[in-house]
């Protein structure tokens, strides 16, 4: 069934214009019409009651959750094309709850100050469809910052830096990742193309995150990041 993000309001499901659109035109809502409007963090059901203006009616919810037990973190640099949009899609399924964007000395993609809001406003969007289709019921946050030391501010019990320098077998990684318990907050950081300067990594250690291997091959930077959740999100879930 088509999911959207909305608003629910005295029995009445409100969606943005975009969604609107997309509803009436692209999927052709006819009258009688049933789909899922997430509010709040909550599946409702509605009905196509009116197509023009479109009135959706509550007609029932969904007791539901596919989200993981742990909020989970992604920090990465900015990449190249479409691979940021790609990590960001992939991201979303696999149930990251925060996407932090960090410009280090080897990124290649830079955001001056008017490109940013603009960025932020495309990626967004990306997270959004990504969430309706994996049938989530929230969105991820994404946010940008400029140095590693504003990433002081991340709160997580488990903070982990992929570091290609640190190669060899994933066994120290999964053994850590065995140490997470249930609602503890979790974050992992996923260098740019170009991997991470020395120095980087001794500032991120400096800030509680610890330097794992992703195993015995370098990995391009959005197979890291898919990789690393896809552990993650398997150890949670089961």
């Amino acid at each position: 069934m088509q999911r959207y993000f909305g608003q629910v309001f005295e029995g009445r499901a409100i969606l943005g214009e975009g969604d609107a659109f997309h509803l009436a035109k692209v999927m052709r809502c006819q009258i009688g019409t049933e789909i899922e409007v997430v509010s709040d963090g909550h599946v409702y059901l509605v009905r196509a009651e009116k197509i023009k203006p479109l009135f959706l009616k509550v007609i029932g919810t969904k007791n539901e959750t596919r989200e993981l037990p742990n909020d989970v973190v992604l920090v990465m640099a900015p990449l190249k094309g479409d691979k940021i949009n790609l990590v960001l899609q992939k991201a979303t399924e696999l149930g990251v709850n925060e996407i932090v964007l960090l410009l280090t000395s080897r990124t290649i993609v830079r955001f001056n100050h008017k490109d940013i809001i603009a960025k932020l406003t495309r990626f967004k969007a990306i997270l959004k469809e990504a969430a309706e289709q994996s049938q989530r019921t929230h969105i991820p946050t994404i946010s940008y910052v400029d140095s590693i030391s504003k990433l002081n501010s991340l709160t997580a019990k488990h903070k982990f830096v992929a570091y290609e320098q640190q190669s060899g077998p994933t066994g120290g990684f999964n053994k850590l990742i065995k140490q997470i318990k249930k609602r503890e907050r979790v974050a992992v950081v996923i260098g740019p193309e170009g991997g991470f300067a020395g120095e980087e990594v001794d500032e991120l250690k400096n800030l509680g995150f610890i330097p794992v291997s992703l195993g015995q091959r370098i990995l391009r930077a959005e197979t890291a990041s898919i990789y690393a959740l896809s552990v993650i999100a398997n150890f949670l879930e089961n």
